[in-house]
């Protein structure tokens, strides 16, 4: 989107007086800026979920306290893998997190069944893009006389499902006055994708109030009461959504890595939570497809079910299993996907790459940031990518198809757990990487035939 060539000027430098906000997001956008009050609050989003929080009166907020909390850490309290005590909720247990995932999966060219790419916990994007994408193609086909093929195009309310997630949580806090908090980017690219989900929450929900901060900022403005409770200067903070923080590059210093632990040792509930952040590394998929692991969460028919969805996953941990797994490398690195634990794409390494890194690494403890997995050979189709200042031509492309969830749990009970939409992604047959926002890829749409 050309908006997103020009992010907004409130994103590229942190406020210079943390006691009062950026007004970015104070009015909402005049399009749905005054939803009818009439629509009753039923209508407005997705169903209740009970919270066992009361709320508490107005007095609560840092701003009519003398000494609010403000807690800082250094980088290796976050980075250590060491623990982070989150505050008790009223139940003695620790108050719930919320995942927005998107589970990639390509078809096999052998047998057209999909096996997974990966699961992203974190900042999963193009929910609104790809709905806004499918009413654009159905409006090419009616102009085509192609009424028949716009009846297969699969419904998809990724943007509305996604975004009543978020209300979910934010309903299970349960105050009135809380605000859900965007983490995002100095300069935000996607700024589009992530806007209409802020203007289909404040639909779903015409009271609640949206903020986007960097994690500089929440350093800056960020405070913990007594009781636990994130402040932003005078609001307190009932969702925090990650739209960035899934890459170290997003971490400038221990200014940002104190933000992060701020957050997470807040009631706020995380969107992700470092738990559900660390659930989708490529170790964690790696160590999901070793034989029975999935029969700790699942029954014996689902962990099966599940199972065939896994392509060949393998460690690379120092010992003879690792040093096996190098050996099928290095004998043919044109049959894996070399991949270390980052986000955002760009990250994974192919061929030859892969026999230069694991020979450079040697056995060293490097070797344990990477998993190697089969590479998935996808089916290839002729269509038209659409790129600006590039000539439209058909060529040939390979998609992958991400379907969006939303799970609201605690550690003792899961209270939303659903299927939120889908979302394609088409690339050119010859690139290895996809990503959109890197110009490797397209957004796409599916079209079911028989």
């Amino acid at each position: 989107p050309t908006s997103a060539d020009a992010p907004p000027t409130s994103a590229d430098a942190p406020p210079t007086r943390p006691e009062a906000p950026p007004t970015e997001t104070e009015a909402p956008p005049t399009s749905r800026e005054d939803p009818p009050s009439s629509i009753p609050k039923s209508e407005q989003g997705s169903s209740q979920v009970s919270s066992g929080q009361e709320s508490k009166s107005k007095e609560d907020s840092p701003c009519n306290k003398a000494n609010p909390l403000k807690l800082t850490s250094d980088t290796t309290a976050v980075t250590s893998g060491a623990s982070v005590q989150c505050c008790p909720d009223s139940d003695g247990g620790r108050l719930p997190s919320i995942s927005l995932l998107t589970t990639d999966t390509r078809s096999v060219l052998c047998c057209s069944s999909p096996k997974q790419v990966e699961v992203n916990t974190i900042a999963s994007s193009f929910a609104a893009l790809a709905v806004k994408l499918q009413d654009v193609h159905k409006y090419v086909l009616n102009l085509m006389g192609r009424q028949d093929l716009v009846a297969k195009l699969p419904p998809n309310q990724a943007l509305q499902e996604l975004c009543g997630g978020m209300t979910a949580a934010w309903d299970h806090y349960n105050r009135e006055k809380a605000i859900i908090l965007f983490i995002v980017e100095d300069v935000s690219y996607n700024i589009c994708d992530q806007r209409f989900h802020e203007y289909e929450i404040l639909h779903q929900r015409p009271s609640l109030r949206v903020r986007r901060r960097t994690l500089t900022q929440v350093h800056q403005m960020g405070t913990l009461d007594t009781d636990g409770r994130l402040w932003l200067s005078c609001e307190e903070v009932a969702v925090v959504y990650f739209r960035a923080g899934y890459d170290p590059s997003g971490y400038h210093g221990d200014d940002e890595w104190s933000a992060r632990f701020l957050i997470e040792r807040s009631l706020a509930i995380k969107c992700p939570s470092v738990h559900y952040h660390l659930a989708g590394t490529k170790k964690v998929q790696q160590e999901l497809a070793a034989p029975g692991a999935l029969l700790k969460f699942l029954s014996p028919d689902e962990a099966k079910n599940v199972s065939q969805l896994f392509t060949g996953l393998y460690t690379l941990d120092l010992g003879e299993e690792g040093d096996r797994t190098v050996e099928m490398a290095l004998a043919d690195p044109d049959r894996y996907v070399l991949k270390p634990q980052r986000e955002g794409g760009g990250n994974n390494l192919y061929g030859e790459d892969i026999r230069t890194t694991l020979e450079s690494i040697g056995s060293s403890p490097a070797r344990e940031a990477f998993i190697l997995m089969d590479r998935i050979r996808a089916p290839v189709q002729t269509n038209y990518l659409v790129r600006p200042q590039k000539n439209v031509v058909l060529c040939s492309v390979i998609s992958e198809l991400g379907i969006f969830g939303a799970l609201l749990g605690s550690p003792t009970e899961i209270f939303l757990n659903k299927a939120c939409g889908h979302m394609l992604r088409s690339k050119l047959s010859t690139n290895n990487e996809g990503g959109v926002a890197s110009g490797n890829g397209a957004l796409d749409s599916v079209l079911l035939v028989d």
